[in-house]
């Protein structure tokens, strides 16, 4: 049977997809959807749902439930940064994000909550620096590694606050990711990944890895500063730990024919301005936490012959615009 995938749409839902809409909860009060559950704004106190499978990212709602003095959500496969807004939350007492999928900085706004007594990030894709701000609290537990655990997670840049013993906390080996250097050939370069390329002259970047096994996977963000590689033929990143967002910046590759980055951890929505990447014949980033919906600025990418997405957490409709891709 052939159908015309001009004619085909699906609907593509995941665990937490009616979030961070308004509700009335069950004591008749002014509530909001939090991962299929309507709680309460103003009465809600505890939050706990570990071990459930919860996907997507933490809504920018979660910072109205003031009130609340546990939130546990622990052991899920949450992506994506943490809020800031989640520093709305003062009378917290415990805040549990462990075992998930988190990239990103730690929010200053963590050092608002002056009640907080328990704060575990241990077993995330956490990177960055540390802000001084969670050293507001003195009497704060921060458990930031998985210690005594062959999984090495969180990875960090210094300077660390004073207030977290160094012996725990990963330090990344990727802290001069962006920076300035001169090139093998001596033309101006940028580090990426413990290795300097030349800006004009770099065709080809290929970390593919052994998804993630091996101990020499990639970890952390993708630079903003790989858009500066504007004769990049081929980009593959496949198969390693990177985390965090595609950066925007990757839309200025206007030459670019091979994008692979599927099997990681990567979150968010995919970067507008698609489209102008129009040479691209091969896109892939199966088996991420890629969110949001497939636009149609990809279906506008004519020389495509090879396009992965699954197993992300995409929904929306397929685009009636994906029979353009002949």
């Amino acid at each position: 049977m052939l159908i015309k995938l001009s004619q085909f749409f699906v609907a593509l839902a995941f665990i937490g997809a009616i979030n961070s809409q308004d509700c009335t909860s069950q004591d008749g009060t002014f509530g909001y959807f939090l991962w299929d559950s309507c709680y309460s704004i103003n009465n809600t106190t505890i939050i706990e749902r570990p071990n459930e499978q919860l996907t997507g990212s933490i809504p920018l709602e979660i910072g109205y439930f003031t009130n609340l003095v546990v939130l546990n959500l622990s052991s899920n496969k949450l992506s994506g940064f943490i809020p800031s807004e989640i520093g709305n939350l003062t009378n917290l007492n415990d805040l549990y994000l462990d075992g998930n999928k988190l990239s990103g900085p730690i929010p200053p706004e963590l050092g608002n909550m002056e009640n907080l007594n328990q704060l575990l990030l241990n077993g995330n894709h956490l990177y960055g620096q540390i802000p001084n701000e969670i050293c507001n609290n003195e009497n704060l537990t921060v458990v930031l590694s998985n210690q005594n655990s062959d999984i090495i997670t969180n990875y960090f840049c210094p300077p660390f606050p004073s207030c977290i013993e160094t012996s725990s906390i990963n330090e990344s080996n990727y802290c001069d990711n962006g920076t300035d250097c001169v090139s093998d050939d001596n033309t101006d370069g940028v580090v990426l990944w413990n290795n300097c390329f030349s800006i004009e002259n770099t065709t080809i970047i290929n970390f593919s890895g052994d998804n993630g096994t091996n101990q020499d996977a990639l970890y952390g963000p993708i630079a903003p500063e790989i858009g500066l590689f504007l004769n990049l033929d081929t980009l593959d990143l496949s198969g390693n730990n990177l985390s965090g967002s595609i950066p925007s910046e990757i839309t200025n590759l206007s030459n670019l024919k091979t994008l692979l980055l599927q099997n990681n951890n990567l979150a968010g929505s995919l970067p507008s301005g698609m489209d102008s990447m129009l040479q691209l014949q091969d896109l892939m980033f199966i088996n991420n936490y890629i969110e949001g919906e497939l636009t149609p600025e990809i279906c506008s990418l004519s020389n495509l012959k090879s396009f992965g997405a699954s197993n992300n957490l995409l929904s929306g409709i397929i685009p009636q615009e994906i029979a353009n891709l002949t």
